[in-house]
């Protein structure tokens, strides 16, 4: 197991708020019946891309990808991240994708930025994004409705 180190100068109140949260929606999720709850600074090194902040195993048996977004980011940086994730589903590595964000309108706009990319670059090459086929294991909700998306 990877061990965490405590180091002072990069903790953030950012970073703390961020952690926190990532708990709450683990002791959702635990009492919703999810299993194997890893979070993402204990899955060590990523070769290629974004480590989740968390893996789990949902009610049905499925390896899900949690995303805690306490703060919205570029629609580059989700160009980016949505490449991570289709290469992670394709591969079978997650069955899918959640963004776990604070409020309802928070999830709704991530949502319209995420499944509003329309084509992503993957080694050199524009690819275009099939909403049919691409978006279906995406999800968006909010801390109140989850986990139950």
């Amino acid at each position: 197991p990877v061990r965490a180190v405590f180091e002072p100068s990069k903790i953030s109140e950012q970073n703390v708020r961020h952690h926190l949260d990532v708990q709450r929606i683990r002791l959702k999720a635990e009492a919703a019946g999810w299993r194997e709850w890893m979070d993402g600074d204990r899955l060590g090194e990523v070769k290629v891309g974004k480590r989740p902040d968390a893996l789990a195993i949902d009610r049905d048996g499925q390896r899900c990808a949690i995303e805690c977004e306490r703060t919205m980011k570029t629609s580059k940086r989700y160009e980016q991240v949505l490449v991570n994730y289709l290469r992670a589903l394709k591969a079978g590595e997650v069955g899918r994708v959640i963004w776990v964000c604070p409020t309802a309108d928070m999830a709704a706009r991530l949502k319209a930025i995420v499944t509003g990319i329309r084509t992503v670059k993957v080694a050199g090459q524009q690819v275009a994004i099939e909403p049919e086929r691409h978006h279906v294991k995406l999800f968006f909700t909010d801390y109140n409705k989850w986990p139950a998306v």
